[in-house]
Protein backbone atom coordinates (compact mmCIF):
# COMPACT_ATOMS: atom_id res chain seq x y z
CA UNK A 1 0.00 0.00 0.00
CA UNK A 2 1.27 3.46 -0.88
CA UNK A 3 0.82 6.21 1.70
CA UNK A 4 0.05 9.82 0.85
CA UNK A 5 0.42 12.81 3.16
CA UNK A 6 -2.34 15.40 2.72
CA UNK A 7 -2.74 18.83 4.27
CA UNK A 8 -5.00 21.82 3.75
CA UNK A 9 -6.08 25.04 5.42
CA UNK A 10 -9.84 24.50 5.08
CA UNK A 11 -10.12 22.25 8.13
CA UNK A 12 -10.27 18.52 8.69
CA UNK A 13 -14.02 18.36 8.00
CA UNK A 14 -13.84 20.14 4.62
CA UNK A 15 -15.92 18.28 2.05
CA UNK A 16 -13.19 18.56 -0.59
CA UNK A 17 -10.60 16.99 1.71
CA UNK A 18 -12.96 14.21 2.80
CA UNK A 19 -13.84 13.47 -0.85
CA UNK A 20 -10.16 13.28 -1.78
CA UNK A 21 -9.39 10.91 1.10
CA UNK A 22 -12.33 8.69 0.12
CA UNK A 23 -11.24 8.57 -3.52
CA UNK A 24 -7.66 7.70 -2.57
CA UNK A 25 -8.80 4.97 -0.16
CA UNK A 26 -10.97 3.48 -2.91
CA UNK A 27 -7.86 3.26 -5.09
CA UNK A 28 -5.89 1.43 -2.40
CA UNK A 29 -3.85 4.30 -0.97
CA UNK A 30 -3.38 5.01 2.70
CA UNK A 31 -3.69 8.65 3.75
CA UNK A 32 -2.25 10.63 6.61
CA UNK A 33 -3.91 14.03 6.94
CA UNK A 34 -2.68 17.08 8.81
CA UNK A 35 -5.28 19.83 8.84
CA UNK A 36 -6.57 22.40 11.32
CA UNK A 37 -9.66 21.61 13.35
CA UNK A 38 -11.43 24.58 11.75
CA UNK A 39 -11.17 26.59 8.54
CA UNK A 40 -8.03 28.75 8.45
CA UNK A 41 -8.21 30.00 4.87
CA UNK A 42 -6.72 33.45 4.25
CA UNK A 43 -4.80 33.60 7.54
CA UNK A 44 -1.31 33.36 6.08
CA UNK A 45 -0.03 36.04 8.45
CA UNK A 46 -1.31 34.24 11.55
CA UNK A 47 1.39 33.73 14.16
CA UNK A 48 1.29 31.27 17.03
CA UNK A 49 4.33 32.52 18.95
CA UNK A 50 4.18 31.61 22.61
CA UNK A 51 1.17 29.39 22.08
CA UNK A 52 1.77 25.64 22.03
CA UNK A 53 0.36 23.73 19.09
CA UNK A 54 -1.49 20.54 19.79
CA UNK A 55 -2.06 17.50 17.60
CA UNK A 56 -5.15 15.37 18.00
CA UNK A 57 -5.49 11.97 16.37
CA UNK A 58 -8.82 11.45 14.64
CA UNK A 59 -9.51 7.89 13.58
CA UNK A 60 -10.87 7.32 10.11
CA UNK A 61 -14.61 6.80 10.36
CA UNK A 62 -14.99 5.37 6.87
Amino acid sequence: MEWILLTNDDGIEADSLQNLVTALHERGHGCIVFAPSENNSAVSMKISLGKPLSVTKKDDSR
